[in-house]
């Protein structure tokens, strides 16, 4: 049942065990962050320069509260991304899978999680 509904959690499941290949999950740097006093675990995997890979933001609402957050605080992190998963019942119905996303005001509902796929910002 799950494999044929349009969102299940094995469907996430199988997209986070996807990413568990990539470069920035297996070979990047990783940062973490505690946002808007400790409701939302954030954490960012980036590759080095020379993989000229993607890069991940996750990020985990732990409280029942509507929390917004600026991942702008992460290294690396561009102003915009991808939407690669989220959540099951994400409570924004208008954030999509493949969708973009605007980083520096994400809005997570009650247990909402998401990961963003990014090009990494790269300073000298």
């Amino acid at each position: 049942i799950q494999n044929e509904a349009e969102e299940s959690h094995i469907k996430v499941y199988k997209e986070l065990l996807k990413l568990r290949q990539s470069e920035a999950w297996r070979y990047g740097s990783y940062e973490s962050q505690s946002l808007n006093t400790d409701k939302v675990l954030a954490f960012s995997r980036i590759p080095s320069k020379d993989f000229n890979a993607l890069g991940y933001l996750v990020l985990v609402n732990l409280s029942d509260d509507e929390v917004t957050v600026n991942s702008g605080v992460f290294t690396g992190v561009p102003p915009v991304g991808t939407v690669r998963i989220r959540s099951v019942e994400f409570h924004n119905r208008d954030v999509v899978v493949g969708g973009t996303i605007n980083t520096g005001s994400v809005t997570l509902g009650s247990r909402d999680s998401i990961v963003i796929e990014f090009t990494p910002v790269y300073y000298k």
